[in-house]
């Protein structure tokens, strides 16, 4: 029996947090930031994908506890060297401030997008600088080794790709067998849940599965 996903208490505090999936990442993104513990954190937006639409992305929504959209601090792309030295200003400022942050990659597309040193050092060390990560892509074959491996926790959206869950299987969810994988999948990620996987070896893997609703 796979237990509800609290996500004001159980999301992490501190850390690396991928959302995986080509559906849905945009309102299962929001469901996070909208919640009682991110009230008092700036949250810092970016993304690589050229055709974003910060209007639609601004847009108000009446379900949301709270105007997540207050919170939010910046909501550019961010594809040149230069982009990303604004981004490691906007991590000092925040630093000097001493106020813990928020800062979320939306729609991370190829393992290029992650080339740049401060993107890869906010994967790596934010849980020094009291910085939560979090990576919004279409596949953990997107992303470095390296930034994988220090993943906490991972939100897996509807997958249809035989192949894609095979490979989730492979590196997440070796203690399953196929078919039962692909069952639990697929009942926790219907009709816009998710399933969560908290990658910490130190429990037994139907201790580390949750569901988002």
């Amino acid at each position: 029996m796979i237990s509800k996903f609290n996500i004001n208490e159980q999301i992490i505090k501190q850390g690396l947090i991928a959302i995986v999936g080509t559906k849905g990442k945009k309102e299962i993104l929001l469901k996070i930031l909208q919640q009682e513990r991110f009230e008092d954190e700036d949250i810092h937006l970016f993304t690589t994908d050229m055709y974003f639409d910060k209007d639609e992305w601004l847009e108000e929504d009446d379900q949301l506890e709270f105007n997540v959209h207050s919170s939010i601090k910046d909501l550019e792309e961010i594809r040149t060297e230069r982009e990303c030295e604004r981004l490691a200003h906007k991590i000092e400022f925040q630093q000097m401030k001493n106020k813990s942050a928020v800062i979320a990659f939306y729609r991370f597309l190829q393992k290029s997008d992650f080339r740049h040193k401060e993107v890869r050092d906010l994967a790596m060390n934010g849980v020094n600088r009291r910085i939560r990560t979090i990576f919004v892509v279409d596949s953990l074959r997107d992303m470095p080794r390296e930034i994988v491996c220090n993943i906490r926790q991972i939100i897996f959206l509807k997958e249809e790709s035989k192949s894609e869950l095979q490979h989730i299987r492979e590196h997440f969810f070796r203690e399953l067998t196929f078919d039962t994988f692909q069952e639990i999948f697929n009942t926790t990620t219907e009709n816009g849940k998710a399933l969560v996987l908290e990658t910490t070896l130190e429990k037994d893997i139907s201790q580390r599965m949750f569901f988002i609703e």
